[in-house]
């Protein structure tokens, strides 16, 4: 049920929880907000043999996202029950993140030599890396040194009006 007998000091480092804290609780719900439906369904794959991989994605004590992909391995007694479940994990937040941040220079250098205008480079650059980093909207804002007036000529929003609204009023 993702309640640990042993829990790994490391867990400091990655989510900001000392061991003790974890041990003897269920910490999926601490870190994962409680989708013990998942949860079990890794436990399941694992007791049925072999290892089941798994794709988390935690929230640490400060409220950070992190990308953590898991694997889950059951250990069996002699009599082939299960005695133990070990699970491994790495956190390759910061790599997706580099990724995802060469996946946005690409984009929008590709976006700036394809377009035939400024604007419109500006327009498809500023969805591409939206849609990148996964934000639901973003804007382009333009500061004026003569006038000292800030300017917002681009705005981008996923196809939902609550957000266009959000958009509009950033802008």
């Amino acid at each position: 049920d993702g309640t640990p007998r042993r829990v790994n000091p490391t867990i400091r480092d990655l989510a900001g929880y000392l061991p003790v804290e974890l041990h003897g609780r269920n910490f999926w719900h601490i870190l994962h907000g409680g989708m013990p439906g998942e949860v079990e369904r890794l436990l399941d794959a694992a007791g049925k043999g072999g290892v089941a991989d798994y794709h988390p994605a935690i929230r640490t004590r400060p409220g950070e996202r992190r990308d953590l992909p898991v694997s889950a391995a059951a250990r069996r007694t002699a009599d082939g029950s299960v005695a133990e479940y070990i699970v491994v994990g790495v956190d390759v937040t910061a790599r997706r993140l580099d990724e995802a941040r060469r996946a946005a220079d690409y984009a929008v250098t590709r976006a700036l030599s394809e377009e035939q205008s400024e604007q419109e480079a500006l327009e498809r650059s500023l969805g591409v890396v939206c849609e990148i980093l996964g934000w639901d909207c973003g804007v382009y804002r333009v500061s004026d040194p003569l006038t000292q007036l800030v300017s917002c000529p681009y705005r981008w929003s996923k196809p939902e009006p609550a957000l266009r609204v959000l958009a509009e009023t950033l802008a």
